[in-house]
């Protein structure tokens, strides 16, 4: 992936300003999340714009999608990338904190690539899932200094519609998700455990959560075969998106 930008099949992502590049997290989490008629989708962290692009590929014309980030760099180039996009009437992107947005209209889908890891991990032991280079702000994007997993879920609950589903994917290694999950109200509807090789210790967690309760479906998804080649699921999974699929 470049450091400049990464074509998909309809759109483009420019991402020379955003200390998160696109990369696996935000793809895999996009792609995972259904297609359907989603009204009002937000978008929390939105980077580069990447996965509130995704979701205004897969939603019918009159959703709205809107992307928040703390970073205003990421929010101008997620802007740029939006009016390149097929569907710029779908999209708004807002220089806003999680925690500052009003909840006076609520969103019936709620998506998320969150800075999973805690203030004091080392990033370094990551590097199958993200090949990108460390910097500062990228630290802070990646850790949860400005946004940990207990505000974020809190919010999710207040922002959500009370049939609406949130989407996100987490370190598969974190310890009290479970816990925080409960604390805010929330129920998981799905989770899908991601493994980078079928051999290899689950490296991630794609989780759907509502505020009602269902039964847990669990799947496991294998992105690579032992001797590099991308599995079929992975491949049916992504199709839409990349260009080789």
């Amino acid at each position: 992936m470049s450091l400049d930008g990464f074509r998909f099949k309809q759109f483009s992502i420019e991402h020379r300003r955003c200390a998160m590049k696109v990369g696996t997290d935000g793809i895999l989490l996009g792609s995972w999340v259904p297609k359907g008629a989603h009204k009002r989708v937000l978008d929390i962290g939105t980077g580069s714009g990447l996965l509130a692009i995704m979701m205004a590929q897969k939603t019918l014309g009159s959703s709205r999608i809107l992307g928040i980030d703390i970073e205003s760099n990421a929010v101008e180039q997620a802007i740029e990338n939006g009016k390149q996009c097929p569907w710029p009437e779908k999209l708004d992107f807002q220089h806003c904190a999680l925690q500052a947005l009003k909840g006076n209209c609520l969103f019936d889908v709620i998506v998320s690539n969150p800075p999973f890891f805690s203030s004091n991990k080392s990033f370094s032991s990551d590097h199958e899932f993200d090949a990108n280079p460390m910097t500062p702000q990228r630290r802070l994007a990646r850790h949860d200094t400005a946004l940990t997993l207990e505000e974020l879920l809190a919010n999710v609950h207040r922002l959500l519609t009370i049939d609406g589903l949130f989407y996100c994917v987490l370190a598969a290694d974190l310890q009290h998700t479970y816990d925080l999950v409960d604390a805010a109200k929330l129920f998981i509807h799905k989770q899908t455990t991601i493994h980078s090789v079928a051999h290899k210790p689950a490296k991630r967690q794609l989780l759907c959560l509502g505020k009602q309760i269902k039964e847990i479906q669990r799947e496991t998804l294998v992105i690579q075969t032992a001797n590099g080649q991308y599995t079929e699921a992975y491949r049916n999974l992504c199709a839409d998106y990349y260009l080789n699929f």
